[in-house]
């Protein structure tokens, strides 16, 4: 018969909707799985029970660090293990419904003390008003986490924000089990600093299901590889003190700066500077510690925000701008930070011996070159920087300390690919707070603003008189300054996280949830399944009406029933057989054919 014209058989539907049903079968199976994972967050990690031996089934409130057994390397199937070191507090917590408050390490050391005591430290002081815990993980390649016992090249590769966000993840599923918590009675906020503050809005983009929110001060979003207007704020918060300290710094440093193809032998020498080879580097190191006082303006005495650097520097080199008074601060930088001038400087990242752990800048320079950026370098116009402070200079030691293939080409496709992969400036993130200071060199790489691509959920705070991390000291007790101001509204926008929101999940998107992308999968497999029926039965029809009808025998017309049929019924035709056959009648018909 004639072929449907819909171009497809009746056994070729038939196919079609047992795929169809196949599929939604295995679509089903998986949703099945995507809901155990959603109402247990720890069904898709395979987690090794030896991960958990370190971790005690009782929580203990202790400054002194434990050691967790953490995964070397995260995306390696049979991965070995290394001692990675916390911190848990829970002098405040309430051990029924209390949150928990995850202060997040960064490029050096977790110094537990600086955020433990609530009449020093935000942290605590927001722990202490919420009834939490503080739980605080060391970075990997930082202080005593050390994965490697060598820096190499090779080695170094274990250290990125993949890496290190995956070491939150595993960290905080083996808490939540080990000590037999639940994450709906006692959600988690991540809190960190500068870089530690873009991996705690780094978290709870990638893990909405641990993370309630999370508290990101002075956090560097945007990695950049030519970060030049980080000089642009040293100079404005230089001014803001007084004109008179911007321009005779502006002029002691262009002295050194026009000095770094000479013989510096004797003003090296008056910084205390003497073992640094590099001239270039030296007018580097000048530079920092200038930054230094108006990046914080203060130091910390004790844990305390009680020393006014910048003030106290533009004060001196305004009475008496000499290189004697611009030595004398450099030296006082330096012995408050504990370090040599050659360990503050660039090229220092060549000449250690490469021994992992104590105050090694290798691993923050790997990152920069790695994955981050943020070389500052010399302005055009108005800097404080030697010109010679170029991307380039920077990449000649990246190159040097870690291999040729860090190419200005390279660096910059792996800083694009850390922006592509987080946001950069317009992050996708959700209930996460942005804390920067007006006069902080580094909010320019931070988010100031939310524009109609971003969630409106995302809190940004700025700091009028302000610096770097604004808020990471205790508030005054007199409340009513900017300070009070400030940390009341973080706390009221911790408490609008907590309350109402029993599991972490509840705060994740509509459309992030497995349940709705699942639910909307099987949904549409069901939309096909009933279109591909419906045509089938449009195909049949289709057929029914092309196709000639086949007529049974007991249901022929007769002449009797059809007035047109009667001359057949009237002659019928004969039957003749072999022993009948009319040959001379079938000799002329052929004869007739043949002419």
């Amino acid at each position: 018969g004639t072929r449907s014209t819909w171009g497809m058989s009746f056994g070729e539907d038939m196919n079609f909707s047992c795929l169809s049903l196949l599929v939604s079968f295995s679509v089903g199976v998986w949703l099945l799985r995507g809901v155990q994972a959603h109402l247990d967050p720890h069904y898709h990690k395979l987690r090794a029970v030896k991960a958990m031996e370190s971790l005690s089934p009782t929580i203990i409130s202790t400054s002194e660090p434990r050691v967790f057994k953490q995964k070397i390397d995260h995306f390696e199937w049979n991965s070995t293990t290394f001692d990675q070191y916390y911190f848990v507090k829970k002098d405040f917590w309430d051990a029924d419904t209390g949150p928990i408050l995850l202060f997040l390490g960064g490029q050096q050391p977790l110094d537990f003390s600086r955020v433990s005591d609530p009449e020093q430290s935000a942290v605590a002081w927001y722990a202490q008003k919420l009834n939490a815990m503080i739980v605080g993980l060391e970075h990997r390649f930082y202080g005593k986490s050390q994965p490697v016992s060598r820096y190499t090249a090779e080695s170094l590769r274990l250290l990125s924000v993949e890496q290190a966000l995956e070491d939150v993840d595993y960290f905080w599923a083996e808490f939540v089990r080990s000590q037999n918590l639940t994450s709906g009675t006692h959600p988690w906020i991540a809190i960190g600093a500068s870089y530690s503050g873009a991996l705690a809005a780094w978290a709870r983009l990638k893990f909405p299901h641990m993370l309630v929110g999370a508290l990101a001060s002075s956090a560097p979003m945007e990695a950049t590889l030519d970060f030049f207007e980080y000089d642009h704020g040293v100079t404005r918060s230089l001014q803001a003190f007084s004109g008179g300290c911007l321009a005779n710094t502006m002029s002691l440093m262009n002295q050194i700066n026009s000095k770094v193809d000479a013989d510096m032998t004797d003003v090296k020498n008056s910084f205390g500077c003497e073992a640094v080879k590099d001239n270039v580097d030296f007018a580097y190191i000048v530079a920092d510690a200038i930054s230094f006082a108006a990046q914080y303006n203060q130091l910390f005495d004790s844990s305390l925000f009680t020393y006014d650097l910048r003030d106290e520097f533009c004060v001196n080199i305004t009475e008496v701008a000499t290189m004697q008074t611009l030595a004398q601060y450099v030296r006082f930088v330096h012995e408050q930070l504990k370090v040599s001038c050659e360990d503050a400087g660039i090229s220092r990242v060549v000449s250690e011996t490469g021994d992992a752990g104590g105050t090694s800048v290798i691993p923050s320079f790997y990152q920069s070159c790695s994955q981050l950026g943020f070389f500052q370098t010399a302005p055009k116009q108005g800097s404080l920087r030697s010109s010679a402070i170029d991307v380039d200079w920077f990449l000649g030691y990246c190159r040097k300390a870690f291999g040729s293939e860090f190419t200005k080409e390279r660096v910059s496709d792996l800083i694009q690919t850390t922006n592509d992969r987080y946001g950069g400036r317009r992050m996708k993130g959700r209930f996460t707070a942005f804390v920067n200071g007006a006069f902080d060199p580094w909010k320019s790489v931070s988010i100031l603003r939310v524009d109609k691509s971003m969630s409106r959920t995302l809190l940004i705070v700025n700091v009028t008189t302000g610096t770097h991390c604004p808020d990471f000291h205790a508030p005054p007790e007199n409340f009513g300054d900017e300070s009070s101001v400030l940390h009341t509204r973080l706390l009221n926008e911790f408490r609008r996280w907590l309350i109402g929101h029993e599991d972490p999940r509840s705060m994740t998107a509509w459309y992030e949830s497995p349940l709705f992308v699942g639910g909307m999968i099987l949904i549409c497999l069901v939309l096909a399944m009933a279109v591909g029926i419906t045509v089938t039965k449009m195909r049949k029809k289709e057929r029914e009406r092309t196709l000639p009808p086949m007529i049974p025998h007991a249901h022929r017309p007769s002449a009797m029933h059809a007035p047109e049929l009667q001359h057949l019924h009237q002659a019928p035709l004969p039957a003749p057989t072999m022993g009948h056959m009319n040959v001379e009648g079938y000799t002329r018909l052929s004869a007739a054919d043949h002419n």
